[in-house]
C-alpha cells in the first residue's frame, strides 16, 4: 500500500466518524427537568452509579432515569455530602447534619445527627465538607469557639 492510498482511507474512514464521536456523551439538564432549584453545591456517586447532588432544595438522586427531590425536615440547603461505601449518604447544612438510608422499600430516610445536640454549638454554622477517615465521619464547619 503506498502514502496516496493510505492517505485517501484515512480521510473515507474519518469522513464516516465525525470528531465528536470520539468525544464523551454529555447531556446537560435544566432545572426544570430535576424540578429543583438551579443552586447546586456538591455532587457525588454511588457503586450503582446513582448521583446524589446537594442541592438548594435538598438532596437530589438522579438513577439515569429519574430525578427525586430528598427535602430535609428543617428544608435547609444541602451544601455538602459524601456517599459512604455502606451506603449512607451523609449531608451536611445550615446548622444541620446527618444521613439517609434505604429502607426495605428502596426509599431514602433521613436522619439527624444534630438534632440532638446543643443548639448553640450549631448557630450560624454551615456543614462545608464531610470526610470519612477510617470508621469515622467527620463534619466539618468554618465557625470555631
Amino acid at each position: 500500500m503506498n502514502k496516496h492510498t493510505t492517505i485517501f482511507i484515512f480521510l473515507l474512514l474519518t469522513a464516516y466518524h465525525p470528531l465528536h464521536a470520539f468525544l464523551p456523551y454529555v447531556k446537560n439538564y435544566t432545572r426544570d427537568v430535576y424540578a429543583a432549584s438551579g443552586q447546586n453545591w456538591m455532587l457525588q456517586s454511588d457503586a450503582a452509579n446513582t448521583i446524589y447532588i446537594g442541592n438548594h432544595n435538598g438532596l437530589l438522586e438522579f438513577d439515569g432515569c429519574n430525578w427525586t427531590l430528598h427535602p430535609l425536615k428543617s428544608k435547609n440547603i444541602v451544601r455538602s455530602l459524601l456517599v459512604s461505601p455502606e451506603g449512607h449518604i451523609y449531608v451536611g447544612s445550615n446548622q444541620e447534619f446527618g444521613f439517609f438510608t434505604r429502607n426495605t422499600y428502596g426509599e431514602l430516610i433521613y436522619t439527624s445527627l444534630s438534632e440532638n445536640l446543643d443548639p448553640g454549638l450549631l448557630h450560624n454554622k454551615q456543614i462545608w465538607s464531610i470526610v470519612q477517615k477510617d470508621e469515622k465521619i467527620y463534619f466539618q464547619s468554618f465557625g470555631g469557639y
